[in-house]
């Protein structure tokens, strides 16, 4: 179900492979069982929601539940994973993982799917979720989940993020080609041999 729109969820949560993501703004949309693993989690783990982790991944299973950090959540298009603390409910343990030195990340995608439908922010994250649709970013899910290759896909695609919109790169041989300096150097001496 990794492909699949806000349209098609019944519930708060984007379903990937038998594990749910929910943002904790979302918690009081779910379902009291769901809510208490939850909470279950964070005490064996012993972090706080929002504090330490605003994103919840529950197995289906209902028997792991990993709480993560995207500390820019919001404040970036597709938020990079910080920390993630993998909690094992049946046996009250959990293991803790930092992802602040990866140069290579995991990001995170179709935010809109995180929130409840009430929530004002999920709007602004559908209109950014469209636009990488329509330029077929999500066509294959094995080169969206890391930051490196996110990037260079989009590069790709011919376009660069700024803020929450995809602009098209166009021209720009800035970085690939003849430094505008000596393009202008070539021009005046092609000039010149007239």
């Amino acid at each position: 179900m990794y492909g699949a729109s806000a349209s098609d969820q019944t519930t708060p949560g984007k379903k990937v492979a038998g594990k749910r993501y929910l943002h904790v703004s979302a918690l009081e949309s779910i379902d009291s069982n769901t809510e208490g693993s939850v909470r279950t989690a964070a005490s064996i783990a012993g972090v706080r929601p929002e504090q330490d982790f605003n994103v919840i991944r529950i197995d289906v299973s209902g028997s792991t539940c990993a709480l993560l950090s995207y500390p820019r959540f919001f404040e970036e298009p597709f938020p990079r994973l910080e920390k993630s603390w993998r909690v094992d409910l049946e046996v009250n343990r959990f293991s803790f993982r930092t992802y602040s030195k990866s140069l290579n990340p995991p990001i995170l995608h179709r935010k809109e799917l995180l929130l409840s439908a009430e929530d004002p922010r999920r709007e602004q994250c559908e209109a950014l979720t469209k636009v990488a649709e329509s330029l077929g970013l999500f066509e294959d899910p094995s080169r969206i989940g890391f930051l490196q290759p996110w990037e260079e896909l989009i590069r790709q695609r011919g376009y660069r993020l700024q803020g929450h919109e995809f602009v098209l790169i166009g021209n720009d041989d800035s970085e690939t080609h003849v430094s505008k300096p000596r393009f202008a150097q070539v021009l005046r001496d092609c000039v010149g041999q007239r």
